[in-house]
């Protein structure tokens, strides 16, 4: 029973090696074939600045069509919100003035 013994433990072993080498190959083929990215790290004051100043624009950028809409420059603030941001569209009131 020994030798059975002894001829299980020396297989495992063998196994164990193989399988050991067999892992740090992958993981070196793996370290060449993927270089390392460097990320450089947002400080927390960096993102509360910049989440802040987004903040602060949308503000003044509601302000300014509340603004517009009260003047009676915008008839229509559906179609001015959407209008932000898009090339080409106009607002209801500004297409009424090239059609006159």
């Amino acid at each position: 029973m020994s030798i059975t013994t002894t001829t299980a433990i020396q297989a495992y072993s063998n196994a164990l090696a193989d399988f050991q080498k067999a892992q740090t190959s992958f993981n070196k083929q793996h370290e060449q074939a993927t270089p390392a990215k460097t990320v450089s790290p947002t400080s927390f004051s960096d993102t509360l600045h910049d989440s802040l100043n987004a903040v602060n624009d949308l503000q003044t950028k509601k302000n300014q069509m509340i603004t517009s809409f009260a003047a009676g420059e915008t008839q229509n603030v559906h179609d001015d919100f959407h209008a932000e941001g898009q090339p080409g569209r106009q607002s209801y009131v500004s297409r009424a003035q090239q059609s006159s």
